[in-house]
C-alpha cells in the first residue's frame, strides 16, 4: 500500500451542456521516501490529480487514499486538518503572505494548527538553514529574488513532517540555478528524509531528478516510466523526452 493512492479515480466537470472528462479512471500509488513526476501536455489533467491528492478537490468517482485512510469524502473541516498535518504543497507562484517575514512564513502552518511558538522555532531555524536562507529570515517576500521566494515555499511545505509534499511546476518561474538547487532538495527530501513527492512538471530535465515519471495524456496515464540516476543524468533526460515523443505529448 502506496502513503498516497488514487483508485480508480475519475473527474468531471460540466462546462454548460457539455461534460469535460479531466480524469478517466486513474490508478496511481506512491510509497514511503518515493519521489513521482507528473509529466503530460496542458490540459492532460495534471494539476487536477495534484489538487485532489492534496485534498484540494474531490473526485466524482473512485478514492483517494493517505495511510490508508479515504480522504476523498470527508467533511471539510476533516479534510482540512488532514492537509494541515500530513500535506505539503509548494505551488509555482510561491503563495507567500506578503506581510509576512520569511520564518514566519514558514512557521504558519504550524501556526494556524495551534501551536505555541516556543514548541517550533528550532524546526523553523533548521528548515531556513536548509534551504539556506538563515540570513534571510527576517526579509519579507518582496525583499527577496524569486528562487528565494521558492525555497521559503518549500520550507513551509516540509515545516509540519509531512507524509507527502506536492508540488506543481516548483521551478517554472526560476532561473536553471536556483531551479537545480531546489529539485536537488527535493531529491534529498525524498532519500534522505525519507518523504514522499508528487511533483507536476513539463520539464525532462527537472523530471529526471524522479524516480519514476508517470505520462498523462486526455486524462490518462499513458505511460510510467522508471529514473535509474539521482536526477541531471542526460541519458534519463533523452529518455523521457523519447517517450514524450512517442507519445506525442
Amino acid at each position: 500500500m502506496g502513503v498516497i493512492e488514487a483508485k480508480l479515480v475519475s473527474k468531471q466537470y460540466r462546462m454548460g451542456e457539455i461534460v469535460v472528462d479531466a480524469l478517466k479512471d486513474v490508478a496511481l500509488a506512491v510509497d514511503k521516501g518515493e519521489f513521482v513526476a507528473i509529466m503530460g501536455p496542458s490540459g492532460s489533467g495534471k494539476s487536477t490529480l495534484l489538487h485532489l491528492l492534496g485534498g484540494l478537490d474531490d473526485p466524482t468517482s473512485g478514492e483517494i487514499m493517505l495511510s490508508g485512510q479515504r480522504i476523498s469524502n470527508l467533511s471539510d473541516k476533516e479534510v482540512t486538518i488532514i492537509r494541515r498535518r500530513s500535506v505539503g504543497f509548494i505551488f509555482q507562484f510561491y503563495n507567500l503572505v506578503p506581510t509576512l517575514t520569511a520564518e514566519e512564513n514558514v512557521a504558519l502552518p504550524l501556526l494556524i494548527d495551534g501551536r505555541k511558538s516556543g514548541t517550533y522555532q528550532q524546526k523553523v531555524g533548521q528548515l531556513m538553514e536548509l534551504v539556506g536562507l538563515a540570513d534571510r529570515k527576517k526579509h519579507k517576500p518582496d525583499q527577496l529574488s524569486g528562487g528565494q521566494q521558492q525555497r521559503v515555499a518549500i520550507a513551509r511545505a516540509f515545516v509540519n513532517d509531512p507524509q507527502i509534499v506536492l508540488a506543481d511546476e516548483p521551478t517554472g518561474n526560476l532561473d536553471s540555478k536556483s531551479g537545480t538547487a531546489i529539485l536537488e532538495l527535493l531529491r534529498h527530501s525524498a532519500s534522505e528524509l525519507n518523504q514522499s513527492i508528487v511533483m507536476v512538471t513539463h520539464d525532462p530535465r527537472a523530471a529526471s531528478y524522479a524516480d519514476s515519471v508517470v505520462f498523462l495524456k486526455d486524462g490518462l496515464i499513458v505511460q510510467r516510466l522508471a529514473v535509474e540516476q539521482e536526477g541531471g543524468d542526460e541519458e534519463d533526460i533523452r529518455q523521457i523526452m523519447r517517450v514524450m515523443r512517442e507519445l506525442e505529448l
